[in-house]
C-alpha cells in the first residue's frame, strides 16, 4: 500500500493525465483481497486514494476472516463521510458447497458481506455478483468488465 501512495500513484499522476478524484482499484484472488486491504486502510486512516473498488473472489478466509474482523473494526470507529464503491464477486463453484473448502468460502463470503451490509456507518455502496457455473479462476474477466461499463454507464 505504501508503495501505491509513496510511488505508483504520484509517478502515475505526474506523468499521466489522470483523474485523482476518480480511481478504482481492481484485483483477483490475493488481489481481490489487496483490494479490500486497501479499503479497510481508506477507512482506517480516512483517506482516500481510490474511489472504487472490485474484488473478484477475494481469498477472505485468508488469516482466519482477518479482513471480516477488520471490516467490524472500522464500523465501531468514527463515521465515514466519504462513500466508497465496492463491487464484490465470486463464482458460483466457489460458494456450491459441494466441498469443505467451497462450504468454507461460503461462511467467509456471507459473514463478510453481513458485516457490510450491517454496517452504515463504513459509508461503502456494496454490489455482488454471484457467477454461477464459473469457478474462482473464471471470475476476473466478466468482474472487471462488468465493473468497468457500471462506472462508465455502458450498456
Amino acid at each position: 500500500m505504501s508503495f501505491f501512495q509513496r510511488e505508483l500513484l504520484p509517478f502515475l499522476d505526474q506523468n499521466y493525465r489522470t483523474d485523482v478524484s476518480n480511481r478504482t482499484l481492481m484485483g483477483h484472488s490475493f488481489g481481490g483481497y489487496f483490494v479490500l486491504y486497501a479499503l479497510t486502510e481508506a477507512l482506517r486512516t480516512d483517506t482516500c486514494y481510490f474511489t472504487q473498488y472490485v474484488a473478484a473472489s477475494p481469498s477472505l478466509y485468508y488469516d482466519n476472516e482477518h479482513l471480516r474482523r477488520a471490516f467490524t473494526a472500522a464500523s465501531k470507529a468514527t463515521p465515514h463521510v466519504k462513500e466508497q464503491d465496492l463491487y464484490l464477486t465470486m463464482g458460483g463453484q466457489e460458494l456450491d458447497g459441494k466441498n469443505a473448502e467451497s462450504a468454507a468460502t461460503k461462511a467467509a463470503f456471507d459473514a463478510f458481506v453481513g458485516v457490510l451490509s450491517a454496517n452504515p456507518s463504513l459509508s461503502i455502496k456494496l454490489l455482488t455478483t454471484i457467477y454461477p457455473g464459473y469457478s474462482h479462476m473464471e471470475t476476473a474477466i466478466p468482474s472487471f468488465t462488468k465493473s468497468l461499463k457500471r462506472l462508465y454507464q455502458q450498456p
